[in-house]
């Protein structure tokens, strides 16, 4: 079935691909964010 996320509909396995995504871009600018801070 549809998924309603973020503002986005998406089929179930869509929606596991963007939050995949989500969370790695998460991540990497979180990390840019620690270097920046040494």
């Amino acid at each position: 079935h549809v998924v309603h996320w973020q503002g986005g509909y998406y089929l179930e396995d869509g929606l596991h691909r963007a939050v995949r995504a989500a969370l790695q871009q998460r991540t990497v600018l979180h990390a840019r964010v620690l270097e920046l801070d040494e």
